[in-house]
């Protein structure tokens, strides 16, 4: 797995983890997405996503924010992701995610927002790591 759920007392926190920035990404997004709902997901829709921060953690944040953003406005559910490219220089992210309506779907955990407690990404030996807390 790609990503491990740790206790919190009140919100969602979890951990993530792939060789490739790319994929940490990707994980961080399936593990949002198992936060949500554990029904079952088609790829319906295919949206672009640009997203530029200060730095790697606000990157994550900001990805985050966005996803929570299109869950609540446009009622649907990341369920993969097609491509992404993110430049760890300039802190921008450009990703091609393929979205279900969430309509009908049964979701466990109304997500409200991402949060800065505890957040970090960073190396480790030969992986990258992140760690988030969600609002919930």
């Amino acid at each position: 797995m790609a990503y491990e759920f740790l206790e919190h007392t009140a919100d969602i926190k979890f951990r993530a983890y792939d060789k490739t920035i790319e994929g940490l990404f990707r994980s961080i997004l399936l593990a949002f997405r198992d936060t949500l709902t554990s029904d079952s997901l088609e790829k319906k829709n295919l949206k672009r996503i640009e997203i530029k921060a200060q730095d790697l953690e606000s990157l994550v944040y900001s990805f985050l924010d966005e996803l929570i953003f299109l869950f609540d406005t446009e009622e649907i559910i990341p369920v993969d992701v097609e491509k992404i490219s993110i430049d760890t220089t300039n802190f921008s992210l450009t990703a091609l995610i393929w979205f279900d309506t969430s309509i009908g779907k049964e979701i466990i955990n109304g997500v409200k927002a991402v949060t800065f407690h505890d957040l970090f990404i960073r190396r480790e030996g030969e992986k990258w790591v992140a760690q988030i807390v969600l609002d919930v």
